[in-house]
């Protein structure tokens, strides 16, 4: 940013929006990456209801990438076997409100539908994503 405003070049009211909003845009994936892994940490850290209600950890620091307004996040979370119920899990996505398999936020997938009702799905993911999802329809809900 300091480059960008450094040099002795007058930049035009376009150029400065769209610096700023890249700047902001990755101030903030930054930012919910950091709450998202806190949110994990604590999850992590409070064994004793994991006690009571059965989870053990299986592995750390699984991946997981999503598509927000404000571009791509990837985070990492712990993955459990819940010994009450037979099944493994991430708590952290059932706290955050994830679906399994999905990839994209409510956002951006309401976004896309509402551009590819007046273009096609690949000009919509262009639109919208610039062109970081693929132009087909998936068939489960937000993914990529």
């Amino acid at each position: 940013m300091l480059e960008f405003f450094g040099d002795s070049e007058v930049r035009t009211l376009a150029e400065i929006e769209g610096e700023i909003s890249w700047i902001m845009k990755a101030f903030i994936r930054e930012l919910i990456k950091a709450y998202f892994e806190l949110a994990d940490k604590a999850i992590l850290k409070d064994k004793t209801s994991r006690k009571e209600k059965g989870p053990v950890v299986e592995r750390r620091e699984d991946r997981k990438n999503l598509y927000t307004i404000f571009g791509d996040i990837s985070f990492k979370r712990t993955y459990y076997f819940d010994k009450s119920h037979k099944k493994y899990i991430y708590p952290l996505d059932k706290a955050l409100g994830l679906d399994k398999y999905e990839r994209l936020t409510e956002a951006v997938a309401i976004k896309l539908v509402e551009t590819a009702g007046q273009v096609s799905y690949a000009k919509s993911s262009m639109n919208v994503t610039n062109g970081k999802l693929s132009g087909k329809p998936s068939k489960t809900r937000y993914t990529t």
